[in-house]
């Protein structure tokens, strides 16, 4: 009897962790992001639809905010360039609490599709949550 209580409780125990980890990539990039700079902070707001994620710049404050529509890939969120609109590939990515933007300029063709460049700059900003 105490067998089989133990087995029940280490069946309900682990599909409540395999439930929390499948929600776990969504839940972690919800909130406002925040990167201290020296005379100012930059801020990012994301939130999750149905299945896109919308990420709000709303940098300083000063300027109005511009919103991107993002796609979860595995536990990146990705932000695809749009011509004239925006030039960058951008990828988003949890590491040990701590949100990592990094983007990539990429340029144009003649049909107006984007190419990445091997030797094209690519920088990484590292924010941290402020808002969940």
């Amino acid at each position: 009897m105490k067998n089989l209580l133990t087995s029940i409780a280490l069946l309900l125990i682990s599909m409540i962790c395999k439930a929390q980890n499948e929600n776990l990539p969504k839940a972690s990039f919800v909130g406002k992001w925040e990167r201290t700079q020296r005379f100012h902070n930059l801020i990012l707001e994301i939130m999750f639809e149905k299945d896109y994620a919308i990420v709000t710049d709303i940098g300083t404050g000063e300027a109005p905010a511009i919103t991107f529509k993002a796609n979860l890939k595995e536990n990146i969120l990705v932000i695809l360039p749009i011509q004239n609109q925006n030039d960058f590939y951008i990828e988003m990515e949890i590491k040990k609490g701590k949100l990592h933007f990094r983007q990539k300029l990429i340029t144009w063709d003649e049909n107006g599709n984007f190419k990445e460049t091997k030797d094209s700059f690519e920088t990484e900003k590292v924010y941290k949550r402020i808002r969940k």
